[in-house]
Protein backbone atom coordinates (compact mmCIF):
# COMPACT_ATOMS: atom_id res chain seq x y z
CA UNK A 1 0.00 0.00 0.00
CA UNK A 2 2.61 2.49 0.70
CA UNK A 3 4.53 2.02 -3.01
CA UNK A 4 1.19 2.81 -4.49
CA UNK A 5 0.41 5.76 -1.86
CA UNK A 6 3.50 7.34 -2.91
CA UNK A 7 2.95 6.65 -6.19
CA UNK A 8 -0.26 8.63 -6.49
CA UNK A 9 1.21 11.32 -4.56
CA UNK A 10 4.25 11.47 -7.29
CA UNK A 11 2.17 11.15 -10.49
CA UNK A 12 0.26 14.50 -8.69
CA UNK A 13 3.27 16.03 -8.11
CA UNK A 14 4.51 15.42 -11.67
CA UNK A 15 1.18 15.46 -13.63
CA UNK A 16 2.96 16.95 -16.90
CA UNK A 17 5.18 14.66 -17.32
CA UNK A 18 2.96 11.53 -16.64
CA UNK A 19 0.18 13.15 -19.15
CA UNK A 20 2.96 13.51 -21.84
CA UNK A 21 4.38 10.36 -22.00
CA UNK A 22 0.80 8.66 -21.82
CA UNK A 23 -0.07 10.62 -24.69
CA UNK A 24 2.95 9.49 -26.45
CA UNK A 25 2.47 5.91 -25.66
CA UNK A 26 -0.91 5.97 -26.99
CA UNK A 27 -0.12 7.21 -30.13
CA UNK A 28 2.26 4.62 -30.30
CA UNK A 29 -0.45 1.89 -29.72
CA UNK A 30 -2.77 3.59 -32.38
CA UNK A 31 -0.10 3.78 -35.02
CA UNK A 32 0.40 -0.15 -34.23
CA UNK A 33 -2.81 -1.07 -34.21
CA UNK A 34 -4.08 1.43 -37.17
CA UNK A 35 -0.87 -0.48 -39.47
CA UNK A 36 -1.59 -4.50 -38.30
CA UNK A 37 -5.29 -3.92 -38.83
CA UNK A 38 -4.71 -2.06 -42.84
CA UNK A 39 -2.29 -5.22 -43.01
CA UNK A 40 -4.51 -7.90 -42.03
CA UNK A 41 -7.55 -5.88 -44.26
CA UNK A 42 -5.66 -5.70 -47.47
CA UNK A 43 -4.53 -9.28 -47.34
CA UNK A 44 -7.66 -10.50 -47.00
CA UNK A 45 -9.29 -8.44 -49.55
CA UNK A 46 -6.42 -9.93 -51.92
CA UNK A 47 -6.68 -13.69 -50.61
CA UNK A 48 -10.78 -13.14 -51.19
CA UNK A 49 -10.21 -11.93 -54.82
CA UNK A 50 -8.46 -14.85 -55.78
CA UNK A 51 -10.78 -17.32 -53.96
CA UNK A 52 -13.29 -15.80 -56.05
CA UNK A 53 -11.59 -16.03 -58.95
CA UNK A 54 -10.32 -19.61 -58.40
CA UNK A 55 -6.65 -20.22 -60.80
CA UNK A 56 -3.60 -20.51 -59.38
CA UNK A 57 -1.45 -19.86 -62.37
CA UNK A 58 -2.24 -17.44 -65.37
CA UNK A 59 -0.30 -17.72 -68.52
CA UNK A 60 -0.24 -15.76 -71.38
CA UNK A 61 -0.21 -17.83 -74.57
CA UNK A 62 -0.08 -16.78 -78.68
CA UNK A 63 -2.69 -18.49 -80.55
CA UNK A 64 -0.67 -19.97 -83.11
CA UNK A 65 1.68 -21.59 -79.92
CA UNK A 66 -1.38 -23.38 -78.49
CA UNK A 67 -1.77 -26.59 -80.27
CA UNK A 68 -4.50 -29.10 -79.10
CA UNK A 69 -2.14 -31.39 -77.84
CA UNK A 70 -0.29 -28.74 -75.87
CA UNK A 71 -3.61 -28.02 -74.16
CA UNK A 72 -4.45 -31.21 -73.54
CA UNK A 73 -0.85 -31.87 -71.78
CA UNK A 74 -2.26 -28.66 -69.36
CA UNK A 75 -5.27 -30.27 -68.67
CA UNK A 76 -4.20 -33.87 -68.25
CA UNK A 77 -1.47 -33.30 -66.11
CA UNK A 78 -1.15 -35.00 -62.18
CA UNK A 79 -1.66 -31.68 -60.50
CA UNK A 80 -4.04 -29.69 -62.74
CA UNK A 81 -7.65 -29.59 -61.84
CA UNK A 82 -9.45 -27.80 -64.61
CA UNK A 83 -7.82 -24.61 -67.41
CA UNK A 84 -9.82 -22.16 -68.65
CA UNK A 85 -9.12 -20.53 -71.72
CA UNK A 86 -10.40 -17.06 -73.05
CA UNK A 87 -9.36 -15.59 -76.38
CA UNK A 88 -7.65 -12.31 -76.05
CA UNK A 89 -5.94 -9.29 -78.79
CA UNK A 90 -2.84 -7.93 -77.20
CA UNK A 91 -2.16 -4.66 -78.15
CA UNK A 92 1.50 -2.31 -78.05
CA UNK A 93 0.19 0.35 -75.33
CA UNK A 94 -2.19 2.82 -74.45
CA UNK A 95 -2.59 6.53 -74.65
CA UNK A 96 -4.70 8.24 -72.02
CA UNK A 97 -4.53 12.35 -71.90
CA UNK A 98 -1.43 12.35 -73.64
CA UNK A 99 0.85 10.07 -71.28
CA UNK A 100 2.05 6.58 -73.24
CA UNK A 101 1.49 3.55 -71.20
CA UNK A 102 4.44 0.89 -73.13
CA UNK A 103 2.79 -2.12 -71.11
CA UNK A 104 0.47 -4.52 -73.19
CA UNK A 105 -3.06 -4.58 -72.99
CA UNK A 106 -5.05 -7.81 -73.41
CA UNK A 107 -8.19 -7.21 -74.29
CA UNK A 108 -10.44 -9.92 -74.24
CA UNK A 109 -14.52 -10.71 -72.85
CA UNK A 110 -15.65 -9.72 -69.03
CA UNK A 111 -16.03 -12.88 -67.41
CA UNK A 112 -18.60 -13.96 -64.89
CA UNK A 113 -15.97 -14.43 -62.26
CA UNK A 114 -14.83 -11.01 -62.58
CA UNK A 115 -16.49 -8.29 -59.96
CA UNK A 116 -17.23 -4.91 -60.86
CA UNK A 117 -16.84 -1.75 -58.62
CA UNK A 118 -19.46 0.82 -58.53
CA UNK A 119 -18.57 4.80 -59.04
CA UNK A 120 -16.82 4.87 -55.73
CA UNK A 121 -14.98 1.80 -55.91
CA UNK A 122 -16.12 1.29 -52.70
CA UNK A 123 -17.99 -1.60 -53.38
CA UNK A 124 -19.25 -3.95 -55.71
CA UNK A 125 -21.95 -4.05 -58.53
CA UNK A 126 -24.32 -7.26 -57.87
CA UNK A 127 -26.30 -7.35 -61.57
CA UNK A 128 -24.30 -8.77 -64.08
CA UNK A 129 -22.79 -6.26 -66.37
CA UNK A 130 -23.37 -5.54 -70.23
CA UNK A 131 -20.73 -3.82 -71.73
CA UNK A 132 -21.57 -1.85 -74.95
CA UNK A 133 -19.21 -1.85 -78.10
CA UNK A 134 -16.96 1.39 -77.90
CA UNK A 135 -16.72 0.48 -74.49
CA UNK A 136 -14.17 -0.35 -71.69
CA UNK A 137 -13.73 -2.36 -68.36
CA UNK A 138 -9.97 -1.74 -66.95
CA UNK A 139 -8.64 -3.20 -63.78
CA UNK A 140 -8.60 -0.26 -60.56
CA UNK A 141 -4.66 -0.37 -60.18
CA UNK A 142 -5.43 1.47 -63.77
CA UNK A 143 -6.83 3.96 -61.98
CA UNK A 144 -4.25 5.01 -59.63
CA UNK A 145 -1.57 4.10 -62.57
CA UNK A 146 -2.67 6.82 -65.68
CA UNK A 147 -4.56 8.68 -63.07
CA UNK A 148 -8.16 8.20 -65.30
CA UNK A 149 -11.76 8.38 -64.17
CA UNK A 150 -14.93 6.82 -65.49
CA UNK A 151 -16.31 8.50 -68.73
CA UNK A 152 -12.37 9.29 -70.03
CA UNK A 153 -11.08 8.03 -73.29
CA UNK A 154 -8.31 5.96 -73.41
CA UNK A 155 -6.34 4.92 -77.00
CA UNK A 156 -5.54 1.16 -77.08
CA UNK A 157 -3.00 0.88 -79.56
CA UNK A 158 -1.43 -2.16 -81.70
CA UNK A 159 0.77 -0.97 -84.59
CA UNK A 160 1.06 2.55 -86.23
CA UNK A 161 -1.73 2.09 -88.49
CA UNK A 162 -4.21 0.20 -86.13
CA UNK A 163 -5.40 1.65 -83.01
CA UNK A 164 -8.77 2.31 -81.00
CA UNK A 165 -10.60 4.45 -78.67
CA UNK A 166 -12.76 3.43 -75.52
CA UNK A 167 -14.92 5.12 -73.19
CA UNK A 168 -13.96 3.84 -69.42
CA UNK A 169 -17.29 3.04 -68.13
CA UNK A 170 -16.00 1.19 -65.36
CA UNK A 171 -13.45 -0.35 -63.22
CA UNK A 172 -12.70 -4.57 -61.91
CA UNK A 173 -11.39 -6.33 -59.61
CA UNK A 174 -8.26 -8.43 -61.30
CA UNK A 175 -6.38 -10.17 -59.27
CA UNK A 176 -3.63 -11.30 -61.48
CA UNK A 177 -2.60 -8.28 -63.51
CA UNK A 178 -4.64 -5.64 -61.12
CA UNK A 179 -2.45 -3.90 -59.07
CA UNK A 180 -1.16 -0.81 -60.69
CA UNK A 181 2.68 -1.97 -59.83
CA UNK A 182 2.10 -4.71 -62.06
CA UNK A 183 2.61 -3.40 -66.16
CA UNK A 184 0.70 -6.12 -68.18
CA UNK A 185 -3.13 -5.63 -68.13
CA UNK A 186 -6.18 -7.37 -68.91
CA UNK A 187 -9.12 -4.67 -70.50
CA UNK A 188 -12.97 -5.83 -70.88
CA UNK A 189 -14.12 -5.05 -73.88
CA UNK A 190 -17.55 -6.04 -76.09
CA UNK A 191 -17.14 -8.97 -78.38
CA UNK A 192 -18.25 -6.90 -81.33
CA UNK A 193 -15.07 -4.90 -80.72
CA UNK A 194 -12.93 -7.87 -80.56
CA UNK A 195 -13.98 -8.69 -84.26
CA UNK A 196 -13.95 -5.11 -85.27
CA UNK A 197 -10.06 -5.15 -84.25
CA UNK A 198 -10.03 -8.69 -86.03
CA UNK A 199 -10.69 -7.14 -89.29
CA UNK A 200 -8.61 -4.59 -88.80
CA UNK A 201 -5.31 -6.66 -87.99
CA UNK A 202 -5.89 -9.43 -90.52
CA UNK A 203 -5.38 -13.06 -90.03
CA UNK A 204 -1.16 -11.99 -91.51
CA UNK A 205 -0.67 -10.41 -88.33
CA UNK A 206 -1.40 -13.33 -85.86
CA UNK A 207 1.39 -12.05 -82.62
CA UNK A 208 -1.43 -9.89 -81.56
CA UNK A 209 -3.71 -13.33 -81.17
CA UNK A 210 -3.33 -14.72 -77.74
CA UNK A 211 -5.22 -17.31 -75.16
CA UNK A 212 -5.17 -16.57 -71.50
CA UNK A 213 -4.92 -19.81 -69.38
CA UNK A 214 -6.24 -19.76 -65.77
CA UNK A 215 -4.77 -23.10 -64.43
CA UNK A 216 -6.24 -24.80 -61.00
CA UNK A 217 -4.16 -26.44 -58.86
CA UNK A 218 -6.04 -29.69 -57.30
CA UNK A 219 -7.01 -29.49 -54.05
CA UNK A 220 -5.21 -32.08 -52.94
CA UNK A 221 -1.65 -31.00 -54.73
CA UNK A 222 0.65 -29.46 -51.55
CA UNK A 223 2.62 -27.87 -54.13
CA UNK A 224 3.28 -24.04 -53.67
CA UNK A 225 2.28 -21.61 -56.64
CA UNK A 226 5.63 -21.28 -57.85
CA UNK A 227 6.50 -25.06 -57.34
CA UNK A 228 2.79 -25.94 -59.22
CA UNK A 229 4.21 -23.88 -62.19
CA UNK A 230 7.55 -24.51 -62.18
CA UNK A 231 6.38 -28.61 -62.44
CA UNK A 232 3.57 -28.13 -64.93
CA UNK A 233 6.39 -26.42 -67.02
CA UNK A 234 8.83 -28.61 -66.50
CA UNK A 235 6.13 -31.84 -67.70
CA UNK A 236 4.35 -29.63 -70.61
CA UNK A 237 6.39 -26.48 -71.66
CA UNK A 238 3.47 -24.32 -71.73
CA UNK A 239 5.06 -21.46 -69.49
CA UNK A 240 8.47 -21.84 -72.27
CA UNK A 241 6.13 -21.62 -75.20
CA UNK A 242 4.31 -18.14 -73.85
CA UNK A 243 4.84 -14.88 -73.96
CA UNK A 244 4.64 -14.58 -69.89
CA UNK A 245 3.27 -15.81 -66.53
CA UNK A 246 2.56 -15.14 -62.97
CA UNK A 247 1.51 -17.59 -60.51
CA UNK A 248 -0.88 -16.04 -57.28
CA UNK A 249 1.66 -15.66 -54.75
CA UNK A 250 3.75 -14.15 -57.33
CA UNK A 251 0.52 -11.77 -58.35
CA UNK A 252 0.04 -10.89 -54.07
CA UNK A 253 3.54 -10.22 -53.76
CA UNK A 254 3.96 -7.15 -56.26
CA UNK A 255 -0.08 -6.08 -55.03
CA UNK A 256 1.36 -5.33 -51.74
CA UNK A 257 4.75 -3.65 -52.28
CA UNK A 258 3.79 -0.37 -52.27
CA UNK A 259 1.08 -0.66 -48.95
CA UNK A 260 4.28 -3.21 -47.15
CA UNK A 261 6.84 -0.18 -47.76
CA UNK A 262 4.51 2.29 -45.82
CA UNK A 263 3.43 -0.49 -43.75
CA UNK A 264 7.25 -1.33 -42.61
CA UNK A 265 8.09 2.35 -42.68
CA UNK A 266 5.54 3.59 -40.11
CA UNK A 267 5.95 0.47 -37.81
CA UNK A 268 9.85 1.52 -37.93
CA UNK A 269 9.37 5.09 -37.07
CA UNK A 270 6.77 3.28 -33.84
CA UNK A 271 9.65 1.08 -32.73
CA UNK A 272 12.03 4.43 -32.82
CA UNK A 273 9.44 6.33 -31.14
CA UNK A 274 9.11 3.88 -28.45
CA UNK A 275 12.66 2.97 -27.79
CA UNK A 276 13.15 7.22 -27.81
CA UNK A 277 10.27 7.61 -25.00
CA UNK A 278 11.64 4.76 -22.85
CA UNK A 279 15.54 6.71 -23.31
CA UNK A 280 13.75 9.80 -21.95
CA UNK A 281 11.77 7.86 -19.03
CA UNK A 282 15.36 5.85 -18.37
CA UNK A 283 16.66 9.10 -17.99
CA UNK A 284 14.42 11.09 -15.99
CA UNK A 285 14.54 8.36 -13.42
CA UNK A 286 18.18 8.18 -13.27
CA UNK A 287 17.55 12.03 -12.98
CA UNK A 288 15.21 12.18 -10.26
CA UNK A 289 17.07 9.10 -7.67
CA UNK A 290 20.44 11.79 -8.24
CA UNK A 291 18.01 14.98 -7.07
CA UNK A 292 15.80 13.39 -4.47
CA UNK A 293 18.82 12.30 -1.73
CA UNK A 294 16.84 13.92 1.22
CA UNK A 295 13.67 12.41 -0.18
CA UNK A 296 15.45 8.98 -0.58
CA UNK A 297 17.04 9.59 2.99
CA UNK A 298 13.57 10.09 4.30
CA UNK A 299 11.97 6.62 2.48
CA UNK A 300 14.95 4.53 3.48
CA UNK A 301 13.87 6.13 7.42
CA UNK A 302 10.74 4.99 6.76
CA UNK A 303 11.78 1.46 6.07
CA UNK A 304 11.94 1.37 1.83
CA UNK A 305 14.77 -1.27 0.90
CA UNK A 306 16.67 -0.34 -2.20
CA UNK A 307 13.99 -2.65 -4.52
CA UNK A 308 11.02 -1.13 -3.09
CA UNK A 309 12.33 2.40 -4.11
CA UNK A 310 13.31 0.78 -7.52
CA UNK A 311 9.85 -0.76 -7.86
CA UNK A 312 8.12 3.03 -7.37
CA UNK A 313 10.58 4.59 -10.15
CA UNK A 314 9.65 1.55 -12.39
CA UNK A 315 5.79 1.94 -11.90
CA UNK A 316 5.86 5.63 -12.38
Amino acid sequence: MEIFTLLKANMLKKKGAFISIMILMLLITAMMISVISVKYNYNKAIDNSFDSLGSDVLVMIRKNNLSDELLASVENHEYVEKVNKHYSIGSSHAIYNGWKDNNGYFLRELPDNIKVYNEKANGFIKEKIIINPGEIYLPLGSKDKIKCELGNSIEIVFTNEISKTFKIAGFVEEPFHGASTIGWKQVFVNSDDLVELENKIGEDKKNFYFYVLEIFKKDDCSLSSIKFQRQVNLDTKIISMSIGSIYKDQSKNYATLIPEIVINVVIGFSILLFVIVMIVVSHNISTEIEMDYTTLGILKSQGFTKNKIRLLYLLQ
